[in-house]
């Protein structure tokens, strides 16, 4: 449905009419690397209409490239306030916030990012040496390997099924974080090893 079919819908106030212009200028902008007047667009048309969790996305994103990367946080967070489960807001924010050198936050949020699908976040968690829970989303971590009888490992170390190479964060696996021996895979029950470096 093209804007001018949507101008004739009934119930659709000048207010909404105008912020969707103002969202289909900034994308323009946007594609065309105009970041400056993709922001502006995107910003006033978020005044318009606060609850379209993509101008925020977008808005957030055009800050980032604009090196602008501090302010980008808030529009970011503002998109997975009204959509939890945005992929791209997800990790843009995971990237900004590492940017930021805020690296534990910035895991949290790529690892959300991986779980969600989003095709370059596994990536970028593996170059930081951090995986994902395929149960929880969380962050999980490489630990040295030990030569020890007994280890204690906290929960956000990883765990890797031998069988179908799922990983697990210790509370996934153990499924109440205090207990470690012998732990069996909860997709396959196949054996578990922790993620060593």
């Amino acid at each position: 449905m093209g804007l001018f079919d949507r101008l004739r819908r009934k119930g659709n106030d000048a207010g909404e009419l105008a912020a969707e212009l103002l969202f289909e200028q900034g994308k323009k902008a946007f594609d065309r690397g105009d970041y400056r007047r993709a922001a502006d667009a995107f910003a006033s048309s978020i005044r318009l209409q606060s609850d379209v969790p993509n101008s925020h996305f977008l808005l957030g994103a055009c800050l980032f490239r604009l090196g602008e990367t501090a302010a980008a946080v808030k529009p970011l967070s503002q998109c997975l306030g009204l959509d939890p489960d945005h992929a791209e807001a997800r990790n843009a924010l995971g990237m900004t916030l590492g940017r930021l050198g805020r690296h534990e936050e910035a895991d949290i949020h790529l690892a959300k990012a991986a779980y969600l699908g989003h095709v370059q976040a596994p990536g970028t968690l593996a170059k930081m040496g951090v995986d994902f829970c395929r149960t929880c989303a969380a962050p999980v971590y490489s630990t040295a390997e030990s030569d020890a009888d007994v280890v204690i490992v906290p929960p956000e170390i990883g765990w890797k099924c031998a069988a179908c190479r799922t990983v697990g964060c210790g509370r996934c696996v153990t499924g109440n974080g205090t207990s470690t021996v012998g732990p069996r895979c909860p997709h396959c029950s196949g054996p578990l090893v922790q993620l060593t470096k």
